[in-house]
């Protein structure tokens, strides 16, 4: 987690601001899997303080996969709540429909 990522500690719960993707490539949807655990989940990642969701998916799947995106929709907005490593994470989410630049 970056100095700049917008993720509080409010009383016992960790509030998480994400944004994620919808990518189709060939015909699957692109997800990423944790290295430290089972789950699946949509590329993205953790908006940072004076960015917009849409500018953080762009910024994430450069610096993660090298690649520059088109954003073509926005899809939802989705509300998370779970436990990981013992931690309670409240979770809002910004989804984008995207599509990889040629």
């Amino acid at each position: 987690m970056k100095e700049r990522d917008l993720t509080l500690n409010v009383l016992d719960y960790k509030l998480n601001i994400r944004a994620a993707g919808i990518i189709i490539h060939n015909g699957k949807v692109l997800v990423h899997r944790n290295v430290n655990s089972d789950h699946y989940a949509l590329v993205g990642g953790r908006v940072e303080i004076g960015e917009d969701s849409a500018t953080t998916l762009k910024r994430e799947i450069q610096e993660e996969m090298g690649k520059e995106i088109e954003i073509t929709g926005y899809v939802s907005t989705i509300e998370n709540f779970f436990e990981m490593k013992g931690a309670k994470f409240h979770e809002i989410m910004f989804v984008h429909k995207a599509e990889f630049k040629h």
